[in-house]
């Protein structure tokens, strides 16, 4: 089967199933895909939500989100497409009014929503994924690579060897956190390539238990770890942990591996305390929401799994939160900045760059996809619209 040169949308049904099974494609693309050619939403109908289905101060911003449903295919797509997104903001501004014992039924709505991003971002040539299916090894990730499979790994040498050609020079200072920020993309990243090339799984099995344990020895020694059992300083570590363990872990289950991607999924975040202990930016807290659901189905000890559930439903709960602060800083731009063209990917305050459309707003609908696949059984294609929509 030839991937070259193929980009996410290029995929067969088949295609799709092989990278995500055999080589490397992400959890998200690949429920986006899923759910874009095997489900059956309703597209170009007028929809709006059945009664009783959802708690009624979500109502009016899921009504006036579905209301589009029946332009996507119609109109300008970008005119959808940015609408979609701006009443996505509206709907995640009232979420952190969801109950703990609405969070499940609430998600299992935004899967169901989860076609208008999808559809409207493809037909306005958003990238769902903005890099080829398989990318090219080149010299620097080869290179990268020689330096992971050596028993010690020097993570500042690493953190400072080029990925694209064009890195830049910035100095290191010895034992500075930052240098495991430098090191952890590049360290993943290529290990991706490979993984996406097909090579070797020995030799990635091997790169990647080096590359954890370069890590781990590095926070221990510059004083980055905790007695916690969280086992890091600062929230932002888990960034890149989320990084080399969602990936690693599901590298493990390819494989057949599964007590050890279980492992890595849940290193150093099972824990009852999450996620009062370290949740912050929605974005990264998706991630590590990741883990857990990507954990949940490997495990058989039904106590366990009832408990890692718990955690699931409160971390979502808090990611529900963290998307309105965003949506209503969002918002509030958009207010005192009228004249602002909704069809931006970004926005700039003071110069500094918003997440807006594409990754920040559909994501919210992608960790819902993902919760009503791993958690409850539900298979993209088994999608039930009508369970929610009259239309």
């Amino acid at each position: 089967m030839n991937l070259k040169e193929k980009m996410v949308w290029d995929l067969s049904l088949d295609e799709i199933e092989y990278a995500y099974r055999n080589l490397h494609m992400n959890h998200y693309v690949y429920a986006a895909l899923k759910t874009y050619y095997t489900s059956s939403p309703p597209l170009n109908r007028s929809v709006s939500l059945r009664s009783n289905t959802i708690p009624p101060y979500l109502r009016s911003p899921f009504e006036k989100l579905l209301e589009f449903s029946r332009y996507i295919g119609k109109y300008d797509p970008s005119f959808v497409r940015a609408s979609i997104t701006y009443h996505t903001y509206i709907l995640y501004s009232m979420l952190d009014l969801v109950q703990l014992e609405n969070i499940s039924l609430v998600a299992q709505l935004l899967a169901a929503c989860a076609y208008l991003s999808i559809v409207s971002e493809k037909n306005d040539n958003l990238p769902l994924w903005n890099k080829k299916v398989v990318r090219n090894k080149t010299k620097n990730i080869s290179a990268i690579i020689e330096k992971l499979l050596e028993p010690v790994i020097d993570i500042e040498e690493v953190g400072m060897m080029p990925l694209f050609g064009d890195d830049d020079d910035e100095k290191m200072s010895p034992g500075d956190l930052f240098n495991i920020f430098r090191f952890t993309p590049r360290a993943i990243f290529s290990l991706i390539v490979f993984m996406e090339n097909g090579e070797d799984p020995q030799l990635i099995e091997r790169a990647l238990l080096n590359t954890e344990r370069a890590m781990r020895k590095y926070e221990r020694d510059n004083g980055h770890s905790s007695t916690s059992s969280i086992k890091i300083r600062h929230p932002g570590q888990l960034r890149y942990r989320n990084t080399i363990y969602l990936y690693g872990g599901m590298f493990f289950e390819k494989q057949g591996m599964y007590d050890r991607a279980l492992d890595w999924y849940l290193k150093d975040i099972d824990d009852s305390e999450l996620p009062d202990t370290s949740f912050g930016f929605f974005l990264t807290d998706m991630k590590t929401t990741e883990r857990l659901i990507s954990a949940y189905p490997l495990i058989t000890d039904k106590e366990i799994k009832s408990n890692l559930k718990d955690i699931i439903h409160r971390c979502l709960l808090q990611i529900a939160k963290s998307a309105t602060r965003h949506s209503l800083t969002i918002l509030d731009f958009l207010k005192s900045h009228p004249s602002t063209d909704l069809r931006n990917e970004s926005l700039y305050l003071k110069g500094k760059r918003m997440l807006y459309a594409g990754e920040a707003s559909r994501e919210v609908y992608f960790i819902s996809l993902l919760y009503n696949k791993f958690i409850l059984g539900t298979d993209y294609q088994n999608i039930d619209y009508a369970r929610f929509f009259k239309y």
